[in-house]
């Protein structure tokens, strides 16, 4: 594969810890929901082409913002 960076391992071992905690089922429908409206979104762009890293990007911040502080991104595009 490759080297991980020392951030990467820890950010790896705290969120497999918390995994582990069975903070994991609170997650779960939080994660699934901001997935379905990232999927929407990009349904509803149909032949335009898309910045896939960025959107991917948007969609981790959302889920890290949304676990982290309890709210969504907002969406200004």
């Amino acid at each position: 594969m490759g080297d991980y960076s020392l951030l990467w391992k820890a950010h790896k071992k705290l969120t497999r810890s918390a995994l582990l905690l069975g903070i994991r089922d609170s997650m779960e429908p939080v994660v699934e929901q901001l997935t379905q409206e990232f999927c929407e979104r990009m349904r509803a762009q149909p032949g335009t082409p898309v910045a896939i890293e960025e959107e991917f990007s948007l969609l981790t911040c959302s889920i890290n913002c949304y676990l982290t502080f309890g709210d969504k991104i907002k969406d200004d595009n």
